[in-house]
């Protein structure tokens, strides 16, 4: 296998928490200080938001000691252009790490849980047993 799930805080399994803008500093950037926070903000009705959320969901069953989060793109997000979505947020130590907006940032349409979570690895976000770039190895298949 892959990966090992991390040790931890144990979420409902395929849980991603829906945030709102004013709970923002009390359910991303404080727990940031204690375990890694993944934010998507997406567009509800958009397919390619509605993709990243459920790669993100699988995720949360693989790795319990990263919080997975979600919030809808809206006015009450200053300056975030809705077109931008699903733009994925990490934070660490109460401060954003990273970010990567659209799924081009990862694999384009093809994009799967694999390909998010070496991304996320890379930045100690995720603890992964992953060895290779799984876009790498699908242009061998």
């Amino acid at each position: 296998m892959w990966r090992t799930a991390q040790q931890g805080r144990k979420p409902a399994a395929g849980r991603v928490e829906s945030v709102e803008p004013e709970d923002f500093e009390e359910k991303v950037v404080k727990p940031s200080h204690h375990q890694p926070v993944v934010m998507c903000i997406h567009v509800p009705e958009a397919a390619a938001s509605q993709r990243m959320v459920q790669l993100l969901s699988e995720l949360s069953t693989r790795f319990t000691h990263t919080i997975f989060t979600k919030m809808v793109a809206s006015e009450a997000i200053a300056r975030f252009p809705p077109q931008d979505a699903p733009a994925v947020l990490c934070y660490k130590d109460g401060v954003k790490v990273a970010q990567f907006v659209q799924l081009r940032a990862f694999h384009g349409p093809s994009t799967t849980a694999d390909d998010v979570e070496w991304a996320l690895a890379q930045l100690g976000i995720v603890s992964s047993e992953m060895v290779e770039d799984p876009r790498e190895a699908a242009l061998f298949d």
